[in-house]
């Protein structure tokens, strides 16, 4: 999955809640926060009531931390295992990027486990991962809170039409007439739906806020589906109220498809 490359929250306490979603959902166990603030931990942040197997130590550390980070949690993990007898899993979370370092020390740490017949495998989840996961559910993250504008960047790779049926929409029409004005901005109107008083536009914003991954639209020849297209896109470059009503933060990629490569 194509990293997302989210900001890392500021705070300590956001950084556990974030991670305590995580956890839920990826495991699907009630985890909740270790005590509150302030209190004694004993090297963990996150952890199940019913079956603490699995622990989570969280660092909301930056990249340039590095040092600081491997000598806290090799004292975190110490700690963890002197106070909790069955811990199988300690996971590291971090919102340091995937840093090479940290993986051979994590690596270390497992190959000394085995070494010495412990049977606790050491986790990290690194804020790419983290990013990626949190891209991957992003409706329960914005549920609570947190990252409520995700916004997919389009691929490099992928060539997309947006700017030019933008540019058609409103290019002068007829031009075999000098000084032209007419153009489909000022022609266009927004067809009803299936022979009803509701929009099509209506009908492109409930899609847009539904759960629903695909809307067909079909027609006869020279009924309007690409001056439809062109309409989408000519208020999404504007960025416009309409573009706002319609699709809110998503983002549009226009591809037409005689232009796809088959491989």
């Amino acid at each position: 999955m194509q990293q997302r490359n989210l900001i890392p929250p500021k705070n300590d306490s956001d950084f556990e809640e974030i991670m305590k979603i995580y956890a839920r959902l990826e495991w699907n166990k009630n985890f909740v926060l270790c005590g509150r603030r302030g209190q004694l931990q004993n090297g963990i942040d996150i952890w199940d009531l019913q079956d603490s197997d699995r622990v989570i130590q969280c660092k909301n550390y930056s990249a340039d931390r590095v040092d600081s980070f491997l000598k806290d949690i090799k004292g975190d993990y110490s700690t963890a295992v002197q106070n909790y007898s069955n811990i199988k899993y300690f996971v590291v979370a971090t919102t340091i990027p995937d840093d090479v370092r940290i993986q051979k020390f994590i690596a270390n740490m497992n190959e000394e486990n085995r070494q010495n017949f412990v049977s606790i495998t050491v986790e990290l989840l690194s804020w790419n991962d983290i990013s990626d996961f949190i891209t991957k559910h992003s409706k329960a993250f914005q549920n609570e809170g947190f990252y409520t504008n995700i916004r997919f960047p389009i691929e490099e790779d992928v060539h997309t039409d947006n700017a030019k049926y933008a540019e058609g929409f409103s290019e002068p029409l007829f031009l075999h007439k000098n000084d032209s004005k007419v153009n489909l901005c000022n022609l266009f109107v927004m067809p009803k739906y299936d022979n009803s008083k509701t929009d099509l536009e209506d009908k492109l914003s409930a899609f847009v806020k539904s759960e629903e991954r695909f809307l067909f639209i079909e027609g006869d020849a020279g009924c309007g589906k690409s001056t439809l297209v062109s309409w989408m896109n000519y208020h999404l470059q504007n960025n416009d109220d309409t573009a706002k009503n319609t699709f809110g933060d998503r983002q549009v990629i226009t591809i037409r498809l005689r232009d796809l490569d088959r491989d």
